[in-house]
C-alpha cells in the first residue's frame, strides 16, 4: 500500500529524498572485504582466500561483519565482509 505524504515545500528537502535517506542510513555497511574483493587485492583464487581465511580464524583475528549489495536482480541482501585485526601478540614480545 503506497501513502503520499503531501510536501508543501516547508521542508529543506522533499519527503521521497528523506526517506531515501533514512532507508540508505538504515542498511548495515560494515568495514572489509568481501571474499571477491580479496581475491583481487592479494591477486589469488577465491578458494585461496576462503582458506586464509580459515587460517585466521583459527588465530583469533578475523572479525566478520556484513555489507549490503545489490545482487543482479536489483535487490539488496547482506553479504559477508571480512577484516584482519593485527596480531597482539608480536606486538607484546617488542
Amino acid at each position: 500500500m503506497s501513502r503520499k505524504v503531501a510536501d508543501n515545500g516547508t521542508l529543506p528537502v522533499n519527503v521521497g529524498a528523506w526517506l531515501e535517506e533514512l532507508v540508505r542510513l538504515g542498511k548495515k555497511n560494515d568495514a572489509g572485504h568481501t571474499t571477491r574483493e580479496l581475491a583481487v587485492i592479494w591477486r589469488i583464487e577465491p578458494k585461496n582466500v576462503r582458506e586464509r581465511l580459515r587460517q585466521a580464524q583459527a588465530l583469533g583475528r578475523l572479525v566478520v561483519g556484513r555489507r549490503s549489495a545489490p545482487g543482479i536482480d536489483g535487490r539488496s541482501s547482506l553479504v559477508p565482509v571480512y577484516t584482519i585485526r593485527p596480531n597482539t601478540r608480536a606486538a607484546e614480545r617488542k
